[in-house]
């Protein structure tokens, strides 16, 4: 594991294993939101298919949330590389042996890689992701707006009436 690639690999596992963590959460929020927007997304239709039946708000709460919440923490992941660089940097000992300096400097530049690598990975999934999630919380924002103005107009009658 002499390579490029080895030593980057290994560095995911050891000094930058928080990194690593990070992103599996990002990726486990992500699911939870596109789980969501499908739950989103069927809400909708059966609303509109039955008038009557009563909207989950706190879905759509929900949903742009944890969207949200996502879109922040890709801009995270580049912080935190930065972080590692700047703790690897800290670290490094300019009296010692040159081949500890090297360690110590491929450590920070290695935080530095994984942060644009995850920050990249997860720009491109939001890419891919963004239109259906964005579609469903402004259906969703949509359908409340509706049944906020029909609900004004119902009082509106009412008291016409009275």
């Amino acid at each position: 594991m002499n390579s490029f690639a080895g030593k980057l690999m290994s560095s995911i596992f050891s000094g930058d294993f928080y990194i690593l963590l990070f992103a599996v959460l990002a990726g486990t929020i992500l699911v939870s939101v596109l789980r969501v927007a499908e739950k989103v997304e069927e809400e909708v239709k059966l609303c509109h298919a039955d008038p009557n039946k009563r909207f989950a708000a706190d879905l759509a709460g929900r949903l742009n949330t944890g969207y949200n919440f996502f879109t922040t923490m890709i801009t995270i992941f580049p912080l935190l590389g930065m972080f590692g660089t700047v703790r690897a940097l800290i670290r490094i000992n300019l009296s010692g042996e040159m081949d500890s300096f090297r360690q110590e400097f491929f450590g920070a530049l290695t935080s530095t890689a994984w942060g644009i690598i995850f920050a990249v990975i997860f720009k491109l999934i939001n890419a891919y992701f963004e239109y259906r999630i964005v579609s469903q919380i402004e259906a969703a924002e949509k359908l409340q707006d509706e049944r906020l103005v029909k609900t004004i107009r119902n009082g509106d009658q009412n008291d016409e009436k009275r």
